[in-house]
């Protein structure tokens, strides 16, 4: 492990205020261009399943094949172990292992494989694809779905207090060697790892008041100050009085006056040739 791969790797690792995030998500309402492709019989690995609320949505997708979550992380496995065990319809199908995701213990054996949010907090996202693509079998997919964080949007602006922390974030993110516009490239990466017939879309993580998941959605920025914020402030991106500023006026503004947050993802799949 180089000593630039070994501080992406640090910075990467969740805090468990964060998980909440993770666990709120679903697959219909967070990955739907995956959720359309999804079919009955197809094996799968999600790679990054951190609590693994999206992987059940996965597994019931395809069911009765299995389906396997994979993260770098113990205690949301624990999670996501927790999860599984409370669906005994699944349980025969679904099971979670800890593995680092550049070297997967697998051969070429699935018939997708999906890595959801998983590349922005890799410091060499393009190796992870050659890897990820390494163990399709011939014919399978390869799912990936990213960030492209300058394209963030809210109404209201938001307070120069949280826009403060958002470009001290992308900069602690940037100085670890994560990309902040992984969206950008994920069509790039797949054809560079030689997979075929690749397609994308934009997906739009949109927070409206008065929807019913506004509330979830409105709140991700505030969990990423309270949790990752600690983080930047360690690194000495920020200081801790202008975190908890952050904090407080973010969730002030969330609450009181914010209309509407769209974050700009990209989804991106491409196939094995040899099926």
């Amino acid at each position: 492990m180089t000593t630039d791969d070994a501080l992406a790797r640090r910075c990467a690792e969740l805090p468990l205020g964060a998980a909440s995030i993770l666990s709120a998500r679903t697959l219909a309402s967070d990955y739907p261009a995956l959720a359309r492709e999804l079919r009955p019989g197809l094996r799968l690995l999600d790679v990054g399943c951190g609590t693994g609320a999206m992987t059940l949505g996965m597994a019931q997708a395809v069911f009765p094949a299995q389906v396997i979550g994979l993260d770098m992380g113990a205690a949301l496995l624990d999670q996501a172990r927790a999860r599984g065990a409370a669906q005994p319809n699944l349980s025969a199908n679904l099971r979670f292992v800890e593995a680092d995701l550049y070297d997967l213990p697998y051969g070429a054996e699935f018939d997708v494989v999906v890595a959801a949010r998983v590349l922005q907090w890799l410091g060499e996202p393009l190796r992870a694809v050659r890897e990820l693509s390494r163990v399709l079998r011939p014919g399978g997919r390869l799912f990936v779905l990213d960030y492209q964080h300058f394209q963030a949007q809210m109404v209201p602006p938001v307070p120069p207090s949280v826009a403060h922390f958002r470009a001290r974030f992308l900069a602690w993110r940037a100085a670890a060697g994560l990309p902040n516009a992984p969206a950008d490239e994920l069509e790039s990466w797949l054809h560079a790892a030689g997979l075929h017939a690749v397609q994308s879309e934009p997906q739009l993580e949109t927070a409206r008041r008065g929807a019913p998941d506004f509330g979830r959605r409105i709140a991700v920025w505030g969990t990423v100050i309270a949790s990752r914020g600690h983080q930047v402030v360690a690194a000495g991106h920020l200081s801790e009085a202008e975190r908890a500023l952050a904090e407080q006026e973010f969730s002030v503004w969330a609450q009181e006056r914010a209309e509407s947050q769209v974050l700009a993802l990209r989804s991106a799949s491409g196939m094995k040739g040899g099926g």
